[in-house]
């Protein structure tokens, strides 16, 4: 078990009563940047009004958290932080807004969240109390209001393909080869983890989906 941090008040999930807790130890990254240039975060810059598979991939979820990390203090985002990067709620609300839009957004990002979370792709945080003891309930350490990427979800969002695969791809003459890259394709999947197989075959169900 990872040492746990110095500690800070913050409501669980499931009581309306304080908690100290220690977050994680942050994944270790680089420097804050810009966000990722080139990348659409809403497919042909709609703003989506749920977080479906249709309506956004995987990597583009990731994309939204890994840019609202870098606007972060310590590397952990909340639902609220990614629901205004992807323009679900107003810039101009407050985290505990009660509107119907606020709510909504909210609830989107972490129902998408807590689905990428079964796919190793992003981690939530654990509580702790104030003698660095995990909080416990039913055998099971207590989770937090918020978010980091994971290792996997991490290289997913900042994955790219060089000019040679590129190449490759653009190059397909036709249905008949790009069934056989596609198979290629499908056959490299099942040979990876379980998650990265997972991924690819969400990807697939995203573009044909829409």
């Amino acid at each position: 078990m990872n040492a746990p941090l110095p500690f800070r008040n913050e409501r669980d999930e499931t009581s309306t009563s304080s908690v100290a807790v220690a977050t994680n130890p942050p994944v270790a990254t680089a420097p804050k940047r810009a966000p990722a240039k080139n990348v659409p975060v809403a497919p042909e810059g709609a703003t989506p009004n749920a977080l479906r598979l249709k309506d956004l991939s995987d990597r583009e979820v990731l994309l939204a958290v890994l840019n609202s990390e870098r606007e972060s203090d310590d590397g952990w985002v909340t639902a609220y932080d990614v629901a205004v990067r992807l323009g679900m709620v107003p810039a101009s609300s407050e985290p505990d807004d009660v509107d119907e839009e606020s709510v909504h957004g909210r609830r989107c990002v972490s129902s998408r969240l807590s689905w990428m979370r079964r796919y190793d792709t992003v981690e939530r945080e654990l509580l702790w109390d104030e003698h660095g003891n995990p909080v416990m309930r039913g055998g099971v350490q207590r989770v937090g209001q918020r978010w980091r990427l994971s290792w996997l979800g991490r290289s997913v969002a900042l994955g790219t393909l060089n000019d040679g695969q590129r190449k490759v791809i653009e190059s397909a003459n036709g249905a008949a080869e790009l069934l056989l890259m596609a198979r290629h394709v499908a056959r490299a999947a099942q040979d990876t983890n379980g998650a990265g197989s997972k991924l690819v075959q969400r990807e697939w169900q995203h573009r044909f989906g829409r």
